[in-house]
């Protein structure tokens, strides 16, 4: 009899799935493999859950393709923690599973819309946009639709397909990445020495073959023990037939090996080796509990406090020291990818090349074998942004969370909705190891963590010295009133006239300047200045950013882009300009007021090639940039000595959303930019532009007193019973028509409100200040719990079995633990 096995598959369906496993492939497949499998006209790769699974008797299953690895992926660990996120994110099993692979290792299907026929009698009640684009390319995808700002709803589909006009199919690919090889050279063993190479060399008459004997010669004389075949020959542009006649020879035989892909600054970057400095006193008693904790190999949890430039990193090295010698391993978590070089860099310049870097913006291939070599335990120590707690790590010792108040860390958009430093929590309890929450402004609920005693708190109050000068000082804090400035100075434009003159001393005594502009493109909304007409998204409700480079205008929602209209398409003028000011227009008119300076920008579009934040920072760290300005890329974590200015263009904007949270995450970014200045020995300087200089955020950053805000903050979440000391889970229903959507999320209250104790409130459905995004309307649940109620997770499994099917044009998400409100 057939085995049956269990089967997660990356669905929003909270199941495993049982199949039939053909005897052939019963001693390829585990536990932790990945296998093909048909569900319903689909076919998905799911993930091997259990080898014999129960079934019912005469119950028919449908059976296993193929297996997609040839050994398992997944080790117990992996599994148990990706069952945990599952629950406690209530998502399916197979979709925290499928965050833990790298992208296109799985074997995948598309929807592919094909054009039919060209007659117009067949596109009654089809869009025109559809209809033009189809004309054109004959065949499209969803995602080419999204680019394009289009979006083609079921009704639409089943219309089209039966007026014959579109063809609907669904097509298998393949994995888009796996093992790559290459062609080397492995020398004959008499001809292995340096001195047997130059003996040889005499007896061949030819240049191209006397060439390929010279590099075989460097090759070895530099140490290398594996000799690239297409490197030899692009060296001595040497045709595949000299390479034969040397083989032929006996001298040497071509092999073919695996090829590691590794990103490109990681390759050619030397390692320059550093030792661990003399601790400061705060330092050494911070350092000395980690290593301590380390060594006892039981779980712990500290949330270490330390003001910015305080050595926060050597006091992770120090435990990272003590976490290798005792022969575990290590995961460090950073906010943000831009952080990830100078982070590398410094880990790689203590613990050499077993250091391991994995984030998203890696190319497949680069990501793929470096999670192979992590898998295989050739790293010892993993550096990444949120997904890198996922990595395939074994014998865990150490996880390090830097900054981990930054909300970059919780997975919003996407199932899983996890949150990278909860998880972290979770993972070093199961593998039974230290974690470390580190930060200069702890969240407030890893404050309050530390205070009721699950975590235990270090602090670090004061800068580090270093042998050659003491402590740097914290920087002078200055509030710049914008109404002010504009009434007495007549100011029109985003810089005020003290940020300027502090710009210009800087760049007179050579020094490095940092601008924070939270804002991307040239300007937020581009306005007619005649009729006021403001260009909208067509898949979203919201203004369009004005990108001056490109002279587009782009949706920072959807993505959809389009040529800016020469004329007003209301009233027919030419009458367009910009209102408010993005991090393009700020560059630009740095450029006009500083024509000397070198500014450098770094945002979500200055990043979007392959290794752009690590050549901009390498840039600006070597000298040769005097002004930085980007977005909140250049708040976090960045250390630069000759940075002694950094201004906040503008500091409102996070203080007006419509958010419990938002003062503290402005304090909290306000202070970590402020944090980048007069870290050498050079004084440093913030000056904070504002049109609301009496708001208390600003006292209490002049002070720099982190903990006297996060007490106010505090006191106002536990009389409302928000989080640290409330539950907040977010429901969010999104779809077209609307109509539709505000029934389904009604009928979502109402079972919540019927499945739920009457000590929880259920808050809206309420529509968010952005009401429709990529063509879908959007509602929005909050469920506010008490956090001693432990069953919330299971009565919302329970509601969404209850709930009515949404089919494909209606979705509900939910997201525990939410960072935002509506």
């Amino acid at each position: 009899m057939s085995r049956a096995i269990g089967v997660a598959l990356p669905i929003p369906v909270d199941k495993v799935y049982a199949y039939e496993l053909p005897g052939e492939l019963e001693e390829s497949v585990q536990v932790g493999s990945l296998v093909l499998v048909p569900v319903r006209t689909r076919t998905y790769t799911g993930v091997v859950t259990e080898l014999d699974v129960q079934v019912r008797e005469g119950m028919r299953l449908r059976t296993v393709r193929a297996t997609v690895s040839h050994e398992p992926l997944f080790d117990p660990e992996l599994l148990q923690l990706t069952r945990w996120i599952s629950r406690y994110y209530v998502c399916a099993w197979g979709e925290a599973l499928s965050a833990a692979l790298p992208a296109g290792m799985q074997t995948k299907e598309r929807i592919v819309y094909y054009l039919a026929s060209e007659s117009d009698l067949h596109w009654v009640g089809i869009s025109p946009e559809l209809q033009v684009h189809l004309m054109k390319h004959r065949r499209t995808t969803p995602a080419k639709l999204k680019r394009i700002g289009l979006r083609i709803s079921e009704q639409e589909i089943i219309r089209a397909e039966s007026q014959g006009a579109l063809r609907k199919t669904v097509e298998l690919q393949e994995p888009t990445v796996g093992m790559k090889t290459g062609e080397f050279i492995s020398l004959a063993p008499a001809f292995r020495s340096v001195d047997a190479l130059r003996d040889l060399k005499p007896q061949f008459r030819g240049k191209k073959q006397k060439e390929i004997i010279d590099q075989l010669i460097s090759f070895l004389e530099s140490g290398q023990n594996e000799i690239s075949l297409p490197e030899i020959r692009k060296a001595c542009g040497a045709s595949r037939q000299t390479v034969r006649s040397l083989e032929k020879r006996g001298i040497f035989s071509v092999i073919e090996k695996q090829v590691f892909r590794i990103p490109e600054w990681m390759r050619s970057e030397a390692i320059p080796s550093s030792k661990a400095p003399h601790f400061h006193s705060s330092q050494a008693v911070a350092a000395k509990a980690l290593r301590d904790a380390v060594r006892t190999e039981t779980y712990q949890t500290f949330a270490l406090h330390g003001v910015t430039g305080s050595g926060k990193t050597e006091v992770y090295l120090s435990a990272l020291e003590t976490t290798l010698s005792l022969g575990r391993t290590a995961i460090v978590l950073v906010p943000e990818i831009s952080l990830t070089p100078q982070t590398v860099h410094r880990f790689r310049a203590r613990f050499g090349d077993t250091v391991a870097v994995l984030h998203s913006r890696l190319a497949q291939g680069e990501r793929h074998d470096v999670w192979q070599q992590i898998r295989t335990d050739r790293y010892r120590v993993v550096i990444g942004p949120r997904s890198a707690i996922l990595a395939p790590v074994k014998n865990l010792g150490l996880i390090i969370v830097d900054e981990e108040h930054d909300g970059s860390y919780k997975q919003g958009e996407t199932a899983p909705r996890y949150h990278a430093r909860d998880v972290a929590v979770m993972r070093a309890t199961m593998a039974k190891c230290t974690c470390v929450l580190g930060s200069a402004t702890l969240s407030l609920e890893t404050l309050v963590n530390a205070q009721q005693g699950k975590y235990t708190l270090l602090s670090m109050p004061e800068r580090a010295p270093t042998k050659d000068r003491p402590a740097a000082s914290l920087p002078v804090i200055r509030i710049i009133d914008l109404c002010h400035e504009r009434e007495e100075n007549g100011l029109s434009g985003p810089l005020s006239t003290p940020l300027l003159d502090a710009i210009e001393s800087r760049l007179q005594r050579k020094e490095q300047v940092i601008l924070l502009q939270n804002r991307r493109g040239y300007a937020p909304i581009l306005e007619c200045q005649t009729c006021g007409f403001v260009p909208q998204c067509i898949a979203c409700s919201v203004s369009m950013t004005y990108h001056q480079g490109e002279n587009q205008l782009r949706c920072h929602y959807c993505g959809y882009v389009r040529n800016l209209p020469d004329d007003c398409p209301k009233c027919e003028t030419p009458a367009f300009a910009p209102l408010g000011s993005g991090t393009q227009r700020v560059s630009e008119e740095l450029g006009e007021l500083f024509r000397t300076a070198r500014i450098l920008r770094m945002d979500r579009d200055s990043t979007r090639t392959k290794d752009a934040h690590h050549e901009i920072l390498s840039v600006f760290a070597e000298g040769g940039a005097d002004i930085l300005i980007g977005t909140q890329m250049v708040a976090k974590g960045l250390d630069f000595g000759r940075v002694t200015l950094v201004g906040v263009i503008n500091c409102d904007l996070g203080l007006r959303l419509p958010d419990f949270r938002s003062e503290e995450r402005t304090f909290q970014l306000l202070m970590q930019v402020a944090g980048r200045a007069g870290r050498a020995d050079l004084p440093g300087e913030v000056l904070l532009q504002t049109r609301r200089p009496s708001h208390p955020i600003f006292s209490f950053l002049q002070a720099h007193d982190f903990h006297g805000y996060a007490q106010i903050l505090t006191q106002h979440r536990q009389k409302l019973n928000y989080p640290p000391f409330g539950r907040i889970v977010g429901i969010q229903i999104r779809g077209a028509p609307q109509p539709a959507v505000e029934d389904l999320a009604n009928e979502w209250k109402i079972l919540l409100l019927d499945q739920l104790p009457s000590t929880i409130s259920v808050l809206g459905p309420e529509r968010p200040y952005i009401k429709r995004v990529e063509h879908q309307y959007r509602y929005f649940l909050i469920i506010k719990a008490p956090k001693t109620y432990h069953s919330l997770q299971e009565d919302i499994r329970s509601v969404l079995r209850m709930a009515p099917s949404t089919g494909r044009e209606l979705h509900v998400s939910v997201n525990v633990d939410g960072l935002e409100q509506v």
